[in-house]
């Protein structure tokens, strides 16, 4: 928040006068730090991208953050899904191999606390091993911004 007022000197189209405005604004309390970063927001992608890819921006924003929806564009990653003896992968390894996770204890602790979600449906704690076909094609969510469709290689 404290670094707003900079953005809008440096990096938006609004003149100093204006920007000065939002400072004092956001200083005195009268301005919703949260509105000023949209408006922030808006104005810088519409300098650089154009009037609709802000508002698509916008869009997208309000879907994964306000609606907590999966975002329109997903990136699929092909893991391994090859099962074990009983016919289950290992979902900790699944997160390592996708970057979610550092490592297999990470992803165990992020799946018992229920920041592991798979086509949006949070995994049970303890819930380590899965079957492959729950996994293929599956979009992974772990907290609310690393999303990715698992594809099996």
């Amino acid at each position: 928040d404290e670094l707003m007022p900079r953005y809008f000197y440096l990096a938006s189209t609004y003149p100093v006068a204006e920007a000065e405005k939002i400072e004092a604004g956001l200083a005195a309390g009268t301005l919703h730090p949260n509105e000023v970063k949209r408006q922030l927001a808006g104005n810088i992608v519409c300098a650089y991208h154009g009037e609709a890819a802000a508002i698509e921006a916008e869009a997208a924003f309000d879907r994964v953050f306000k609606q907590h929806e999966a975002p329109a564009h997903i990136e699929q990653v092909a893991v391994c899904l090859t099962p074990d003896a009983a016919g289950t992968v290992y979902v900790a390894a699944v997160l390592v191999e996708l970057g979610f996770a550092a490592s297999a204890g990470e992803a165990r602790r992020l799946i018992d606390g229920g920041g592991v979600k798979l086509d949006g449906v949070p995994l049970a704690a303890k819930e380590y091993n899965v079957d492959p076909a729950r996994l293929e094609g599956t979009v992974v969510q772990v907290g609310k911004r690393k999303y990715a469709r698992v594809l099996g290689k």
